[in-house]
């Protein structure tokens, strides 16, 4: 048993460690949430120029991925782009959310 104990131990031991390493190398990160008007609050300023590592986009603002947009101005030079289709999402009428949630 105190085997098990020890093993317990130094894994518990190991995952605090590397939970120390990644919130350390997190220090830096900042996560902006965007809703409402993303072409007018972002890619109408130029501050936001070249600024996010990494950018998603929700199934109702995919358009924005169009060149004419210029999403990519305010994207880092080698930024990720996910998009979030519209192909697997599931439409509820008003009384089936209403089910769901009660």
């Amino acid at each position: 048993m105190s085997y098990f104990l020890q093993a317990l131990a130094e894994e518990q031991a190991q995952s605090d460690a590397l939970d120390a390493a990644m919130t350390d190398r997190c220090k830096h990160v900042k996560i902006h949430f965007l809703t409402g008007d993303i072409k007018k609050l972002l890619l109408s300023r130029s501050k936001y120029a070249g600024m996010f590592s990494a950018i998603t986009v929700g199934h109702r603002h995919v358009h924005l991925v169009d060149k004419e947009h210029e999403l990519q101005k305010v994207a880092a030079p080698g930024a990720v782009l996910a998009v979030e289709t519209a192909k697997y999402m599931l439409q509820l009428t008003s009384k089936q959310v209403w089910a769901y949630i009660w």
